[in-house]
């Protein structure tokens, strides 16, 4: 699992947050090592890892379908995507998708924090998180299960939409339990 990812779930659980990770490092894409890392190591940024030499085997089934049976069983009030910008493409399918079920979306990582305005102006992403995300993950999941408005919290770029108000307000009536579950 990336460390970032692993760092957002950590302190999202340690607040008593539900978090369902679903990571796509190890589906194989085209049926050989994933484009993303072809694309490091050409750019010497990586060698190759064979990670079967070690015990890991490659997911040989379609991520999307897997996600979507996750979204569609989870049901989660947010979905954040974490990316770089060789997984970003990758990521804007499953941001459609999430929206396709009507959950809010946030993006982060290094991508985000770099270009968000390429990212903010997608149709599929409603949040950017530029810079450290753990302190803005927390506060917006707190925020989001109390009801209150989002606007304001720091590192947090939010796109007016119809789940938001035209303050930023966050105007969810439906959440289940004190604390939504974040997938």
């Amino acid at each position: 699992m990336p460390l970032g990812l692993a760092s957002l779930s950590t302190v999202l659980l340690s607040e008593g947050f539900d978090v369902k990770v679903f990571d796509t490092t190890m589906y194989k894409d085209d049926n050989e090592i994933s484009n993303s890392q072809k694309a490091r190591m050409c750019s010497l940024q990586v060698e190759f890892v064979d990670y079967t030499s070690v015990g890991v085997k490659p997911i040989d089934k379609d991520y999307m379908e897997d996600f979507n049976r996750v979204l569609a069983e989870y049901k989660p009030d947010l979905f954040g995507l974490l990316c770089v910008e060789l997984t970003y493409l990758k990521g804007l399918r499953m941001l459609k998708s999430a929206k396709d079920f009507g959950i809010p979306t946030i993006v982060g990582g290094s991508f985000a924090t770099f270009s968000p305005d390429e990212v903010i102006s997608s149709n599929f992403v409603d949040m950017v998180c530029v810079g450290e995300g753990e302190i803005a993950i927390v506060e917006l999941a707190k925020r989001m299960s109390e009801g209150k408005g989002i606007s304001g919290i720091p590192n947090l770029l939010i796109k007016r939409s119809e789940i938001f108000d035209e303050e930023g307000d966050n105007i969810f009536t439906e959440l289940s339990e004190k604390y939504g579950s974040v997938l």
